[in-house]
């Protein structure tokens, strides 16, 4: 008889054991995609945000007055995977760094794009448009602009005021 009761409990023991490593697998496994989706999700809100910046400097830059600022609303997602975000901007010469993460800095990526002839600029008030070095997602008014005048072509994000 005591048998019996010490197999039942090796069972039961291995039966929970098996239950636990089949739960923090399926827990990781979800954590995984989970990243990979986030990851992905923010690498093309970066992808938009460089197209709506060559865009603006395009624009600028084709307009024949002088001096010319030209922005555009950015519509991006107010949340990635339930999680709020934020978007840097910074430039090695004349690359465009766009640095996407959540606020916990779990998820991540980074862009590069050149943006010839152009400066970043992240501080100043532009015809009610603030330069600004980051943006969080929620903020409302955010826009990518530039500015074309006889001292040069500066681009960058900032958010519409009044």
């Amino acid at each position: 008889m005591p048998q019996v009761v010490v197999s039942e409990i090796i069972m039961s023991g291995t039966a929970i054991v098996i239950m636990i490593l089949l739960t923090s697998y399926s827990h990781s496994l979800s954590q995984i995609l989970m990243k990979s989706a986030a990851e992905a999700r923010l690498e093309e809100i970066a992808k938009s945000i460089e197209l709506e910046v060559q865009e603006v400097v395009d624009v600028a830059l084709s307009s024949s007055c002088r001096p010319c600022l030209v922005y555009k609303l950015l519509s991006i997602p107010k949340y990635v995977c339930d999680k709020g975000y934020y978007v840097e901007v910074r430039a090695q010469g004349q690359v465009l760094i766009l640095h996407l993460a959540t606020i916990d800095e779990v998820w991540k990526t980074e862009l590069e794009a050149t943006v010839p002839g152009a400066i970043l600029v992240t501080s100043g008030t532009f015809d009610g448009v603030q330069a600004v070095e980051r943006v969080y997602s929620g903020m409302k008014n955010v826009v990518v602009w530039c500015m074309v005048n006889a001292t040069g072509v500066y681009y960058g994000l900032g958010v519409l005021r009044g």
